[in-house]
């Protein structure tokens, strides 16, 4: 595997429920690039042809699928243009391997070798957005934890983080597409 350092993906982070999906997709919708969260598309991956690489089957796999996938997603659009947001990047895999008790150093290199602009923003939980489903089963003190520790790990890592205020989708977009954008207009899409 062979990375390098990107300006202009920016990570969009913070703990499980605080409403990182839908400000992808309204940034996607202003016409950003956007890539999904690998959680979410490996587990519905795996359960559709009834694999075991999901969390409760095999811990194991299921991070080194995500990890996989989210490498993948930052070597494909390394060379684009234009700015593009990823709903979790390569050092939320390290929280992952966390997670689960597993060993984070393939995450952590990862990490380490294929970086995203030095701007994270990170998203703060929020218990009256925080919902459980079939695929998120941990309590919102689990989430807010692990939301904890993966802002960490993005510190450790040397980047700067930005806070998301809390509010709604379209405002929450608009925070990250006009702070993300002072340093680099002239490459956002036209509106």
């Amino acid at each position: 595997m062979k990375c390098q350092s990107v300006r202009n993906r920016f990570v969009i982070t913070g703990a499980p429920g605080s409403g990182k999906t839908p400000i992808l997709r309204e940034l996607v919708r202003l016409g950003f690039p956007g890539v999904n969260e690998p959680a979410r598309e490996i587990i519905a991956e795996q359960r559709a042809i009834g694999g075991s690489g999901v969390y409760d089957k095999d811990p194991q796999l299921f991070c080194d699928l995500m990890l996989e996938r989210a490498i993948a997603d930052y070597q494909r659009l390394a060379d684009a243009g234009e700015p593009a947001f990823f709903d979790r990047g390569i050092p939320d895999m390290v929280g992952y391997a966390e997670l689960f008790a597993l060993d984070i150093s393939a995450a952590l290199a990862a990490s380490r070798r294929c970086r995203y602009d030095d701007v994270v923003f990170a998203l703060p939980p929020w218990p009256e957005i925080y919902v459980t489903d079939a695929d998120r089963r941990m309590n919102f003190e689990a989430a807010q934890s692990f939301g904890d520790r993966v802002r960490e790990v993005y510190l450790d890592l040397g980047y700067t983080i930005v806070e998301v205020p809390r509010g709604p989708v379209a405002a929450r977009a608009r925070f990250i597409a006009e702070y993300g954008g002072q340093a680099r207009r002239a490459t956002w899409p036209r509106r």
